[in-house]
């Protein structure tokens, strides 16, 4: 790339002029002729620039005062990373081209001035003039929050981490804001260590609509601590945890507590009935069964009438895949298929829902645990098109 060595003129005044073009598209295009992506804070995607599409547009929800932190990493190819920060009036708010010649382009503590949509452009060097291509990784980072009253904004937390607290008689709760993504399975504890503080949990979506509260803790019976545990996140978005105590600003007791944010590891999910993979009608997954792992687990969502079909196909190995329907609690089994002699799909076809609700799917292999073959799949559940 030109910025490992020093720039003859001519190209840094082509730069100069590349740049001035991508602005200059940006605040002309965007958002009303462009296909855009949700962020929130705390997420990852990946992503491709190619010959046919030059640039990718991600949208997240910003809050006057959110210090963000975006950044864009070349994966793959030679693709020469350039990451756009605007608000919805198109204004550019900051902007990075890989000067550092790291293959990232990083736009560190970014403050938002106002409330509003913001827009994140994943690009390179030249926009559609340019000629690189190749794969990315685009993290949007929320790593601080600057009040603008007297009132606290609370905590930003991320998954993993634990703070320290006190309820007492003049603060009867404190706020914690984080950003999760549908289909995680969060766990939040409440923990007392000093005073006689009864502690309380709240857990509320980004419009203040209460989800869940809990005033102990199942796994730790005769304690007074509170917990949500293993709670699966159904909507991508905001979220704020209240901790408290019993009775809220009524309450009298106090004392000094932790509290953690922990989400079950990647790892865990799909391999057990009790925490299974959350899947999308009409969204293609993939897996693999093996000696090791012989069962695959995802949960649906299906309103009564519909009528579905799921189909797993082999894509790598000598996998002789089967595919089995339950109702959502895995007590009944409502339908299955098999791929047969040496088949490469298992398909049930034409089920009719009855009852709205959640249903588990189960993708395991011919004969499950003395069977002998294995290999990678794709699941895939579709709609019967009216």
């Amino acid at each position: 790339m030109s910025r490992l060595r020093p720039l003859p003129l001519s190209r840094w005044w082509l730069r100069v002029w590349f740049v001035f073009v991508v602005i200059v598209g940006l605040i002309s295009n965007v958002p009303a002729n462009a296909q855009t992506n949700r962020l929130v804070y705390g997420q990852t995607v990946n992503g491709q620039i190619t010959k046919d599409e030059f640039r990718r547009i991600y949208t997240f929800q910003g809050r006057q005062g959110d210090i963000v932190e975006a950044s864009l990493k070349s994966t793959d190819g030679k693709l020469d990373p350039v990451l756009i920060l605007t608000d919805e009036q198109n204004n550019v708010i900051a902007m990075d081209d890989d000067d550092a010649g790291d293959y990232n382009a990083i736009l560190p503590s970014i403050r938002l001035t106002k409330d509003g949509l913001y827009f994140l452009i994943a690009t390179r060097f030249g926009q559609d003039r340019g000629l690189t291509t190749g794969a990315f990784t685009l993290t949007l980072t929320r790593v601080g929050i600057v009040s603008n009253d007297a009132q606290p904004e609370g905590t930003v937390l991320q998954y993993g981490d634990s703070v320290v607290k006190e309820i007492n008689a003049t603060v009867s709760q404190h706020l914690f804001a984080f950003s999760a993504l549908r289909g995680d399975i969060i766990s939040v504890t409440m923990q007392r260590i000093s005073g006689d503080l009864d502690p309380m949990l709240v857990l509320a979506d980004a419009q203040g609509t209460v989800i869940l509260s809990s005033d102990d803790d199942p796994e730790s019976p005769g304690t007074l601590d509170a917990a949500i545990r293993n709670l699966r996140i159904q909507q991508t978005g905001n979220y704020v945890i209240i901790a408290t105590r019993f009775g809220q600003e009524a309450g009298t007791s106090g004392g000094g507590f932790s509290l953690k944010l922990e989400k079950l590891g990647a790892e865990s999910i799909g391999r057990t009935p009790d925490f299974p993979e959350l899947l999308d009608v009409g969204t293609m997954v993939t897996g693999s069964i093996s000696k090791d792992l012989l069962r695959r687990y995802y949960q649906i969502e299906a309103k009564a009438g519909e009528v579905l079909t799921v189909e797993v196909k082999r894509t790598k190995g000598n996998l002789d895949p089967t595919v089995q329907l339950y109702n959502g609690d895995g007590q009944r089994l409502l339908a299955s298929n098999d791929a047969g002699a040496r088949g490469v799909n298992a398909r049930i076809s034409a089920f009719r829902v009855l009852l709205d609700g959640q249903y588990l799917i189960v993708v395991s292999r011919f004969n499950g645990d003395t069977g002998i073959t294995s290999g990678d799949y794709s699941l895939l559940v579709t709609p019967k098109e009216e």
